[in-house]
């Protein structure tokens, strides 16, 4: 009987078997200042410091100085130096409060339109009625916004409807602006209703009405003229007139 054929074995080795896994090392955390390289520039990451405010005033306003000196070698017929106090003043209050600087300034712009204005709005900050006096002195005979905004103020900030119905009466003697002559008519009725001073207030009231005032207008003016000008004839006729038109 025939040898059966020997068993080859393969030439390859078994996998080795596996070691324990081995922790990595630790990396370096020790803290080291960093060597900047001589051509570069480190980056400044701060916020800016702003300079103070009232610093760059004062440094523009020496210019502005300067410059003004300069322009007091002419006859400033082109107002170029009163312009330039006005802007110095409106700093020098707004900035710097320095309100007496301010009006030291404005009287050397005596010409300039916004003069008047700046000194009524010291005065109204000053709030005393010796400010608001000299205001008006400066103010002058004024027929605009500027008179009725003293008259308001008098009226209101002051409590002297006495002073407020002299403008307001000087202003309806002149020629108004439509918008202007109504506002006008009310601040000089309450002006004059403060001072007990009826026969105007009927007069003012009276005048106003027109073909366009409204049946509660006219009634009321109408009760205002029976009540406190003791005038019955006068009450109907207004009615009478209003009725004729009603509700054309």
């Amino acid at each position: 009987m025939a040898e059966p054929p020997p068993i080859r074995r393969t030439a390859t080795k078994p996998p080795p078997i596996p070691r324990v896994p081995i922790a990595p090392a630790p990396a370096k955390t020790d803290i080291v200042q960093a060597v900047a390289h001589p051509d570069e520039q480190p980056d400044d990451t701060r916020n800016l410091e702003a300079p103070d405010a009232g610093i760059l005033v004062e440094r523009m306003l020496g210019l502005v100085a300067s410059e003004g000196e300069a322009l007091l070698t002419g006859d400033d017929a082109d107002g170029r130096l009163a312009d330039l106090n006005v802007r110095t003043a409106l700093a020098s209050w707004d900035a710097l409060h320095q309100t007496d600087e301010a009006m030291r300034f404005l009287e050397l712009a005596d010409t300039h339109p916004l003069a008047s204005r700046m000194r009524l709005a010291a005065a109204l900050v000053n709030g005393t009625v010796e400010a608001l006096v000299g205001a008006e002195q400066r103010i002058g005979h004024d027929r605009g916004a500027l008179a009725i905004e003293l008259a308001e103020a008098w009226l209101w900030r002051q409590s002297r409807p006495d002073r407020a119905a002299a403008i307001v009466d000087r202003l309806l003697a002149a020629e108004l602006l439509p918008a202007w002559r109504e506002l006008v008519v009310e601040l000089a009725t309450l002006a004059h209703t403060a001072l007990g001073n009826w026969t105007r207030v009927v007069e003012l009231r009276t005048a106003a009405l027109t073909a366009e005032s409204g049946p509660e207008e006219v009634a009321a003016t109408a009760a205002l003229r029976l009540d406190r000008a003791d005038d019955p004839a006068g009450a109907l006729a207004a009615c009478w007139t209003k009725l004729e038109l009603y509700p054309g």
